[in-house]
């Protein structure tokens, strides 16, 4: 008895250490979910971008260091592995998927407030393209809050067709469109997903299979399969400031749903560029993309911001053949957004 007792508050100790120390700054959680039996998990690149250390605690309540093994950050996705043996999802392709699907996701939403328990949340896919009609992108009613990032996004067999990314910034629509969005949320597809796993060497093999299923087994015990392959993501950060999302609030690049969270400086160079190219003059063009870049890779040194501002500067100059008005728009706002 005195062993279980004790075993019981060694759990309840680390719930609320964790709790407690993501409530303060330099500490921020996400949620993330295994794929392999072995040890490797997945998650949004923005949950751990700027880690210095990265821990996960499973659904048994055993905590584990992670190392990082594979970022995808265009696609706003990460691989990481740590040791032992656990549940595992099945990933399959997104192709299949229509509006009106049904969708789930289990994460840790708020675990400051909300506690350490797993989450559930459904919902359907509302649009196969995301923000600007993203391809990449599925839009869903799921809802999603800070700590979802990193989530698996489930069929009614429990199968990950994507990867929670992020939601439509409330405040920045409320401040320059007059509206508040409702459970306007977003996921990756789990094509792209299925592309940085097969690219990490000797992952595809270990990769559980679809299996065919003669029936539908009970949602709730989908559900509960799926919870056993999340994991809480606590993540120790450089800075002093903790993540805004969904964590950071940050959202996959080319989807430009955290432009009123750049700094002033950048924000105003990507307006300026909007406004002008490059559709105007070809000299006029060329003198705002070169001050959105060097101001915008000013606000951030991380390798997301220096990427996004090459593509930019490619979407909007004028001499590029494959410069647009829309694929400019896309670009600028995705730079303001990410180069924080």
């Amino acid at each position: 008895m005195r062993t279980l007792l004790f075993g019981l508050r060694s759990v309840l100790l680390i719930d609320l250490v964790i709790a407690w120390s993501c409530a303060y700054a330099g500490v921020s959680v996400g949620t993330g979910f295994f794929v392999t039996s072995d040890g490797y998990l997945v998650t949004a690149y923005h949950v751990i971008e700027d880690a210095t250390a990265i821990r996960i605690r499973d659904s048994s309540r055993s905590t584990h260091v992670a190392k990082v093994i594979r970022v995808d950050a265009a696609n706003d996705l990460a691989v990481l592995k740590v040791e032992g043996r656990f549940d595992a999802l099945v990933v399959v392709s997104s192709t299949s998927a229509r509006r009106g699907t049904p969708v789930y996701t289990v994460g840790y939403p708020h675990v400051d407030v909300q506690g350490v328990e797993p989450k559930v949340a459904d919902g359907i896919i509302n649009s196969l393209s995301g923000i600007l009609d993203d391809p990449r992108i599925f839009q869903i009613s799921t809802a999603i809050q800070s700590g979802s990032s990193g989530g698996a996004l489930v069929n009614v067999n429990g199968e990950v067709i994507g990867v929670v990314v992020a939601k439509l910034n409330s405040l920045w629509m409320l401040k320059y469109k007059g509206d508040l969005p409702q459970n306007i949320n977003y996921a990756i597809k789990s094509n792209y997903l299925m592309e940085v796993l097969r690219s990490v060497q000797g992952l595809d093999a270990r990769l559980p299979k679809e299996r065919p299923t003669k029936s539908r087994r009970p949602l709730e015990n989908v559900l509960e399969r799926v919870e056993n392959a999340t994991v809480l993501i606590v993540v120790e950060t450089k800075s002093d400031t903790t993540a805004e999302s969904v964590d950071k609030q940050r959202p996959p690049s080319n989807s430009g749903e955290r432009s009123s969270s750049a700094p002033s400086g950048c924000r105003s160079a990507v307006d300026g560029v909007i406004a002008v190219c490059p559709s105007s003059s070809q000299e006029s063009c060329q003198e705002r993309v070169l001050t959105m870049t060097q101001v915008c890779r000013r606000s951030s040194s991380s390798d997301r911001c220096i990427s996004q501002v090459n593509t930019a500067n490619r979407s909007c100059n004028p001499s590029s053949s494959s410069s647009t008005p829309n694929m400019c728009r896309v670009a600028a706002e995705t730079l303001a957004a990410v180069c924080q």
